[in-house]
């Protein structure tokens, strides 16, 4: 399964179908709570207006002050707020966490973390449910990088993700999409064959023709893992499509 693009997107759409019902209602809201997130079951066209029907900002703006509050009493990027500790009181061990600590901040600090976990809460405080994605960054083209290139933070709209629970109830799968330039494809992924259509806008002077990307990141099973080398032998699969 974690290799096999077809079922992967046929379990996509499954998961999608059994959604949409309660996208139906979040797509009710949008105008209300955060009229960026319009075109939930649809794709929005680029400049369409999104609240024709709304005359006053009171729930645009007590959704946006929730989700702003949670953030700043979280995660505020003025304080100390992450920490780690171990089942040791040895002074050195300390001094190591203090280090993974200040490591951790200053890699938020110098990512999108700070703006993107405010988008995050918005929709989990207007629709109950919010997806951040975490990676390292991609590579740039037009400067040299080496060994880790910082994290990077993307938050996925309501309507683009899915997600599916294991045996514990616990959600380990997940599942989004998002829409790529045939540029952005061939800069994320310099090294991969890219896809016929992609390669045919690249040559045929199109980088900015757009292309939907599904992510699907689940458990990899003991059996796919015991023959495997690389990234193939981690627990989970993360596979673009």
């Amino acid at each position: 399964m974690p290799t096999d693009g077809p079922a992967l997107l046929k379990r996509y759409e499954t998961l999608k179908g059994e959604a949409s019902t309660h996208w139906k209602h979040c797509e009710e809201m949008t105008e209300f709570v955060a009229p960026s997130r319009s075109g939930i079951l649809s794709k929005r066209s680029p400049g369409q207006r999104q609240n024709r029907t709304v005359f006053d900002s009171t729930t645009t703006m007590a959704a946006e002050m929730m989700a702003h509050f949670i953030t700043s009493y979280t995660v505020n990027p003025s304080q100390q707020w992450g920490a780690m500790r171990g089942r040791t009181d040895d002074d050195a061990m300390a001094e190591w966490f203090e280090e993974a600590r200040d490591l951790m901040l200053a890699d938020f600090a110098n990512s999108m973390f700070y703006a993107e976990v405010p988008e995050m809460n918005v929709d989990w405080c207007g629709f109950g449910t919010g997806c951040l994605i975490t990676d390292e960054a991609p590579f740039a083209v037009h400067r040299t990088q080496q060994a880790w290139r910082g994290s990077h933070y993307e938050t996925i709209m309501t309507g683009r993700f899915v997600g599916a629970d294991g045996p514990d109830g616990l959600t380990d799968t997940l599942m989004y999409e998002k829409s790529m330039t045939a540029d952005q494809i061939s800069r994320r992924w310099p090294q991969a064959t890219l896809p016929e259509k992609v390669a045919r806008c690249l040559n045929e002077g199109k980088p900015d023709e757009r292309f939907t990307i599904v992510h699907a990141i689940l458990p990899r099973s003991l059996a796919d893992q015991r023959y495997a080398a690389g990234a193939k032998k981690m627990p989970y699969a993360s596979c673009w499509i």
